[in-house]
């Protein structure tokens, strides 16, 4: 059996800042076997934002943030991500990778990237 993760291009969240901006994110799409990893990687072009965020897009439709990491921090994991995913930033905060260890049928989704200088503060 095989699973399918499917990436789409990262957003910008920017209250401010210069139009134009872009996050890429690639592979575009993926097909697994159960319990491999997997890495999926996100870049900034343009103004870098200081906050870096991933999220999982599940067939029914709902969101769920997976976790983030702001300028200098530590990466921070939701409930239901904290064993399995690891989310880092290289490049001068520039480029972000998420990596899914051990694959399985519900990590199935639609995966997002997104920069923002807005930190999550109280939206707990």
């Amino acid at each position: 059996m095989r699973l399918s993760l499917i990436v789409f291009g990262g957003f910008l969240l920017a209250l401010s800042g210069s139009w134009g901006d872009e996050v890429r994110q690639w592979p575009a799409s993926l097909a697994l076997n159960p319990r491999g990893s997997v890495e999926l990687s996100c870049l900034q072009e343009g103004t870098i934002r200081d906050n870096m965020f991933w999220y999982r897009q599940s067939a029914d439709g709902s969101f769920a943030l997976i976790g983030y990491m702001y300028l200098a921090g530590e990466a921070q994991y939701e409930d239901g991500f904290k064993s399995g995913f690891t989310i880092t930033k290289t490049m001068g905060n520039k480029k972000s990778t998420l990596k899914i260890d051990s694959v399985e049928l519900t990590d199935s989704a639609s995966y997002f990237c997104a920069a923002s200088n807005t930190a999550l503060h109280g939206l707990r």
